[in-house]
């Protein structure tokens, strides 16, 4: 069969606008945009994320440093008291050690009465009798519980001493030695504040020889 068509068939869509909007180019500029937008809030949320990540690793190498230090305390601590058992337990062997406090406080006081501590300015300071506080803590305890070993107030050796001294001797009555009449203020502040606790007081005056 032989079919011929001449002009133009009609098309039932001819007139009508199908794109009722910016086109098709308006469509991939807003797609392209919205692409944009996307990924820099991926890379915004990445930045938080690291910033945050790195923030959280940050805090525990914090943490672990910490944890570092508080281990070696610990452990500098530890040994520090084991050296402190190990000398106590060995000192608690030697013969001395196991003498009643009664006997050592004789002894300190036998000390004190023959070998004053003294301090010279441009000399070396000579500690004395003081010496046998820092033996062991055993006879420090001893030195320090012992009331009548401090009541020989030492003026000589400065007013830290001075007030140590009168401390220590707690309520024992005082013995004051003042190596002139014109001691340092200090010195006789301190006479003034505790006479009612001395029992004795030994002023020593240099005499001048007139020629």
């Amino acid at each position: 069969m032989l079919r011929v068509a001449l002009g133009e068939r009609p098309n039932a869509l001819r007139g009508l606008n199908i794109y009722d909007g910016p086109g098709v180019e308006g469509h991939e500029n807003a797609t392209f945009e919205s692409i944009d937008a996307a990924e820099r809030a991926l890379i915004d949320a990445q930045d938080v994320h690291r910033a945050r990540l790195k923030a959280a690793e940050d805090a525990i190498e914090s943490a672990k440093e910490e944890a570092r230090k508080a281990y070696a305390v610990d452990d500098e601590a530890m040994s520090a008291a084991r050296r402190t058992l190990h000398w106590q337990q060995r000192n608690s062997l030697i013969p001395v050690a196991r003498l009643p406090p009664e006997i050592i406080r004789a002894i300190f006081a036998f000390c004190s009465d023959i070998d004053r501590p003294w301090i010279e300015e441009g000399l070396s300071d000579y500690p004395g009798w003081l010496a046998v506080t820092h033996v062991c803590r055993r006879w420090r305890d001893v030195a320090l519980e012992y009331p009548g070993l401090w009541a020989d107030v030492l003026y000589s050796l400065g007013p830290a001493w001075a007030d140590a001294f009168v401390e220590r001797a707690q309520t024992m009555p005082l013995v004051v030695h003042l190596d002139s009449p014109y001691a340092p203020d200090w010195h006789i502040q301190s006479v003034a504040k505790n006479i009612s606790r001395t029992a004795y007081l030994n002023v020593e005056v240099d005499v001048l020889e007139n020629y």
